[in-house]
């Protein structure tokens, strides 16, 4: 399956400095992949490091887009968290 990056601010409705994912790169009926380009002054940047909290954060927001952009992955049978699983 091919898939067109995507800006991430088209589809989530958080702004900065609450954006924590960049592009949505690849997404698949079992995995999606995001971009962030982490700034110093990111909120979540505690001495040099991304804290764990902000790589949940960019995590969810990956997550909500693919949510957006593959509804079809989300509802009927495929609800079933044993039928996500990749084979």
């Amino acid at each position: 399956m091919s898939f067109i990056a995507q800006d991430a601010l088209e589809l989530i409705p958080q702004r900065t400095p609450f954006v924590f994912v960049d592009r949505l790169t690849f997404i698949d009926e079992h995995t999606s992949h995001g971009s962030f380009k982490i700034p110093e002054e990111n909120i979540f940047v505690k001495s040099g490091v991304f804290t764990t909290s902000g790589m949940v954060e960019s995590m969810a927001q990956t997550a909500a887009k693919e949510m957006i952009l593959k509804p079809e992955c989300f509802s009927g049978e495929n609800k079933k968290i044993e039928g996500n699983k990749p084979k």
